[in-house]
């Protein structure tokens, strides 16, 4: 057995659509967990880092761990082309943040090294 089915048509638009709706769908009822958990506190998590490492994992997994981390992550179990989309996903993720501003990174940096010059918020 090969370690995964291969994709048979990277280039499909009809898996980048697969992809955004799983992943629409997991980051719902990943907030809907996480918000019950703790419904008086503030929640900041990133779906999308928490969906890449669950789906470096699912490359390794097998027979019903295979199943129920696809349940998991809101994947159909027939799509075999999320590793090569999540990669496509990343890449476009990467050059946007190269085109914007980082204005978090500097504030972050000013308050950690020299607090006293920092502009006002």
């Amino acid at each position: 057995m090969t370690p995964w089915e291969s994709c048979q048509d990277e280039t499909s638009r009809s898996w980048e659509a697969m992809l955004g709706e799983s992943l629409n769908e997991f980051s719902m009822k990943l907030y809907a967990h996480l918000s019950q958990s703790q419904p008086m506190k503030n929640l900041l998590f990133s779906p999308i880092s928490i969906s890449g490492v669950l789906t470096h994992l699912l490359l390794g997994a097998r027979g019903k761990t295979r199943r129920d981390m696809e349940t998991a992550l809101c994947l159909s179990h027939d799509f075999f082309c999320v590793h090569s989309e999540m990669k496509k996903l990343k890449l476009k993720l990467q050059d946007t943040l190269k085109m914007s501003p980082s204005p978090l990174n500097s504030l972050s940096v000013c308050l950690t090294v020299r607090p006293s010059v920092c502009p006002p918020l």
